[in-house]
């Protein structure tokens, strides 16, 4: 699983960027990186949006 995939996962779980880059040993700014890729590669614009799709597509289970 990608680090972007996992952010989503965690997105998905409402934790904060500071959670998600904990939990992934990785840093906030990193994070902030993946979500904003996420979102361009989903073509969606928030949170919610990106969750949604990731579950229509299969990338949240």
């Amino acid at each position: 699983m990608t680090s972007g995939a996992s952010s989503l996962q965690c997105i998905a779980k409402e934790m904060t960027n500071e959670q998600i880059a904990a939990f992934l040993g990785i840093k906030e700014n990193t994070v902030k990186t993946h979500r904003k890729n996420l979102y361009e590669k989903l073509e969606v614009h928030n949170a919610i949006a990106a969750v949604n799709k990731g579950r229509a597509m299969g990338y949240i289970t």
